[in-house]
């Protein structure tokens, strides 16, 4: 009976260690969707820019997160810049569906990280129907390490105002 008790007590240890791999504890996934005004062609009619395209905003709650260097999206690869937001209310933008503001409460021990991706703008992705699939790849301490969100994004109608 020891023994059982002891391979369940390590179970939930291993599985609770998995929801917060690295000191995450929450991604919150965003996109908005943009569409061109007048679209570059070439000499043959052909769009040299996409007409619709998407930006994506990734923020990460932990009390400290990985150096993360890199974003994988559709097999295209992005660099990240990471930003520690110092304010306990963060203001995200208003929601596409009904335009209601969004915003992220910070609790006292977290942090709140914001990954710039460079370039933000993405080809036009099918978001809201299935769940984006974005791979960081790191270094924490001096081990390479990756990190997969894997979650449907929510959409932006407008980001905030400075």
């Amino acid at each position: 009976m020891r023994t059982f008790s002891f391979i369940i007590l390590l179970s939930f240890f291993s599985l609770s260690s998995l929801h917060a791999q690295y000191g995450i504890v929450k991604t919150y996934l965003f996109t908005q969707t943009n569409f061109a005004g007048n679209i570059a062609v070439d000499e043959h009619g052909k769009q040299l820019t996409p007409g619709v395209t998407t930006a994506v905003f990734i923020y990460i709650k932990s009390k400290k997160i990985p150096l993360f260097k890199t974003a994988t999206i559709n097999g295209k690869t992005y660099s990240v810049e990471i930003i520690k937001l110092k304010d306990k209310v963060i203001l995200v933008g208003e929601n596409e569906t009904n335009q209601e503001p969004i915003q992220i409460n910070v609790e006292e021990s977290f942090s709140i990280y914001q990954l710039i991706l460079t370039p933000n703008i993405i080809p036009a992705l099918e978001y809201n129907k299935t769940p984006l699939k974005i791979r960081l790849m790191g270094s924490w301490g001096k081990q390479k390490v990756s990190y997969v969100i894997n979650q449907k994004p929510i959409g932006l109608y407008s980001l905030p105002r400075p």
